[in-house]
């Protein structure tokens, strides 16, 4: 799954928005319902970014949130790398 959470992150940067909401969308779920704590913060993290390239600005607030309080439980911080796709 973790291939393909590559892909929708591929999309998000070529500008291919609803492409990369589907797969985002679709990976989110399965990392849940397989109780993936880091897969599901860094698929919530792309859709964070997504949020913020399409000025849902608030909704992206809110999904920032949770990845960083489980990357903080489970310790696993956010690469400063990927601190600049969140903004």
């Amino acid at each position: 799954m973790l291939n393909i959470l590559w892909l929708g992150y591929v999309a998000l940067y070529e500008g291919s928005l609803a492409e990369a909401h589907q797969i985002l969308a679709d990976t989110i779920d399965h990392f849940y319902a397989d109780q993936s704590k880091n897969g599901l913060a860094f698929a919530l993290d792309r859709m964070a970014s997504l949020c913020v390239m399409t000025s849902k600005l608030e909704i992206s607030a809110h999904l920032i949130g949770w990845p960083d309080a489980t990357r903080k439980e489970i310790g696993d911080p956010r690469p400063r790398i990927e601190q600049t796709d969140l903004y």
